[in-house]
């Protein structure tokens, strides 16, 4: 029981974990299309 719900919980972490990955690829596409040099720029200042 408690190893079926460890990798139960461990399937989970890992789905959210490629389910905000990919949230947060697509807003950042959005922004780069939205203001193409300007979100550039912003997204490198951010990272930075």
């Amino acid at each position: 029981m408690v190893k079926s719900l460890r990798k139960f919980g461990g399937a989970i972490m890992l789905y959210l974990v490629i389910f905000f990955g990919i949230v947060a690829i697509c807003s950042r596409v959005n922004n780069m299309n939205q203001e193409s040099e300007v979100g550039v720029d912003s997204t490198l200042a951010m990272n930075s």
